[in-house]
């Protein structure tokens, strides 16, 4: 996950999924997700300093995102068994569940901090209210739709979609999709004629602050566009660093863009120039099991034998298959009866979008391949860091 940037104050600054994120002029600390063996954890990490939990339980918490006052911010975690918005007050630590739609995901704070929107599992986008709790849904179900962004008159939100070229399947490119929330005006805003955002996840667009411009991500580069309250152009996209972009972000005065380039954190000028890059080493390890288990079965079908092995020891050696005997009483070490079960290989699902869909289910997601017998999947398709990501730690869990 890409991280949500705050000032030294955590003034002006707030944050949305990968991309949507402000932060101010002074930047000393950032908010990154840990990852754990089962579980994501909500972490600060200044510049010159330690790293200081925010959150360190057992459930998978997403997308952090700063208010744009800087008191408090929202992320997602499904600590009640979906996918739910939560609040936490930076100064007193008090927490407040926004949502219990049972999916809610993508949080972006409107700019006078009394509204969230957020997107649930079937990709329809909501606003709820902080204070009241009323909800009300401001766009329609799309494929896969971006995270939204705000506009200044807290009226208008944007997003990335796809512009259809027919009513077959999905055959088009993705634009810039603003909603006026109050009167249900729409359109679609093509930056670059016949030219695509680079995808819907963490190409933008984002809004900056003051609501003049927005970034976005096109061909892998990054751009800025002038527009108006309503999200329409005031003049052609000027590019502002041709090196390769993703997950842009505004400083709290609008004058500044962050963004990742290869893994890297960068900072440019809105009027282009040398970028800098962002300091930034956070190492994590998965806690993985170790010493001696024996799980005794009632029956193990190999995959290679024609008869079912009946009344088997299948002995474990940290998370790996050392030994598979027949049963014996006596044993060292822990021990699992699952004497009135049948175990077999792990089943593989050869075309799944994890990435695409973890958000929305959370740890859902795993426990339900597990149910299934689903130990092993072909994710095709998905956002390279996330990808990279998974791969990374299946590595470190191999060994």
């Amino acid at each position: 996950m890409a991280p949500c940037i705050s000032d030294r104050d955590l003034r002006d600054s707030a944050c949305r999924n990968s991309y949507n994120r402000r932060f101010g002029d002074n930047i000393e600390s950032i908010m990154v997700t840990r990852r754990q063996r089962y579980c994501l954890s909500l972490v600060i990490r200044r510049w010159q300093g330690k790293a200081s939990s925010i959150t360190d339980d057992s459930y998978m918490e997403l997308d952090p995102t700063w208010s744009p006052d800087g008191k408090q911010f929202a992320y997602s975690s499904d600590k009640e068994g979906t996918e739910d918005i939560y609040l936490l007050k930076v100064a007193s630590g008090k927490e407040q569940r926004l949502t219990t739609s049972g999916s809610a995901e993508f949080a972006a704070w409107s700019p006078d901090v009394k509204k969230i929107a957020y997107q649930d599992e079937n990709g329809k986008t909501y606003t709820v209210n902080i204070s009241t709790g009323e909800t009300k849904q401001v766009i329609e179900s799309l494929n896969l739709p971006g995270p939204p962004t705000w506009g200044p008159d807290i009226k208008n939100i944007a997003l990335a979609a796809i512009k259809t070229y027919s009513k077959r399947f999905r055959e088009g490119t993705n634009q810039i999709y603003v909603v006026n929330t109050e009167t249900g005006t729409k359109n679609f805003v093509d930056p670059i004629t016949f030219k695509s955002l680079s995808n819907r996840n963490n190409s933008g667009p984002v809004w900056s602050p003051v609501g003049k411009q927005m970034a976005f991500i096109i061909e892998s580069q990054l751009w800025v566009m002038a527009v108006d309250e309503n999200g329409q152009p005031k003049g052609e996209p000027r590019l502002i660093s041709d090196e390769i972009a993703d997950s842009p972000s505004w400083s709290g005065d609008s004058n500044t863009l962050m963004y990742l380039s290869k893994g890297d954190l960068k900072l440019v000028s809105i009027n282009g120039g040398q970028s800098q890059t962002v300091p930034f080493t956070m190492k994590w390890q998965p806690k993985l099991p170790s010493g001696k288990t024996v799980i005794h079965v009632g029956g193990l079908w190999d995959e290679v034998s024609t008869e079912l092995k009946e009344n088997v020891d299948i002995t474990l050696q940290g998370n790996r298959i050392v030994d598979i005997q027949p049963h014996k009483k006596e044993h060292n070490g822990k021990v699992i009866d699952a004497s009135e079960l049948t175990v077999i290989p792990g089943l593989w699902d050869a075309h799944i979008h994890q990435q695409a869909f973890q958000s929305h289910y959370g740890s859902r997601q795993g426990r339900q391949l597990l149910s299934f017998g689903v130990t092993s999947t072909v994710s095709m398709g998905d956002y390279a860091y996330g990808a990279m990501r998974i791969v990374k730690k299946l590595n470190l869990e191999n060994g």
